[in-house]
This record gives structure tokens, sequence and C-alpha cells, in this order.
């Protein structure tokens, strides 16, 4: 797998470097963990942020993104993420998704 294309492995690493102490016990195993200067670090090209279901129809991008962990809150809320990165829309076989492309 090239460096680039690790899309969901530099996210799942990231998680898990660092724990959100004042989270912890209270959500879902490992999505409580988050080290948001590691993804960025890494600098995928791809990242898979509040993407939890396929959309029947394309629609605006930004309005599809749900984020439900404090990870993608606080990447989403990073200003050097929204500078680095662009939503995008993808299409799969079932439907269409969103996604985040590095400028």
């Amino acid at each position: 797998m090239k460096a680039r294309t690790k899309i969901v492995a530099a996210l799942a690493c990231a998680i898990s470097q660092c724990l959100a102490w004042q989270l912890m016990g209270h959500g879902q195993a490992v999505h409580e963990k988050c080290n948001t200067a590691y993804v960025l670090e890494r600098a995928p090209t791809y990242l898979l942020i509040g993407a939890h279901r396929l959309f029947p129809t394309p629609d605006d991008p930004s309005r599809q993104v749900t984020p439900y962990h404090p990870a993608e809150r606080e990447l989403l809320g990073s200003p050097e993420f929204r500078s680095r990165y662009r939503v995008r829309q993808g299409k799969a076989a079932s439907g269409y998704f969103v996604f985040f492309e590095r400028i």
C-alpha cells in the first residue's frame, strides 16, 4: 500500500496515539482517543471523517458530514485541517459518500 493511500490506517493510528481524558469511558471504544496533530503530520491524501452512511443522490457534500466521534469533531474544528483539506463527494455502488481530500 502506498503511503498516500493509507487513508483509514492513518486516522486509526492517529486515534490510538493520544487519550482524550475528559471523554474516557463515555463513548465507543477507540473513538475516544485522538491526536489531530499526528493526523495532520501524516498528511494523508484522503480522510473519511463523518462519513457514516451512503446517500441515495448527490448533494452538497458539506451538508453530508456528520461528526459523531471526538476525533472527527476535533479534526473538523482544526483551522489547520480546514486550510489543508476540502470536502468532496464520492460514488459507491449503493450511493454517495463524503470524504476529505488534501489540497
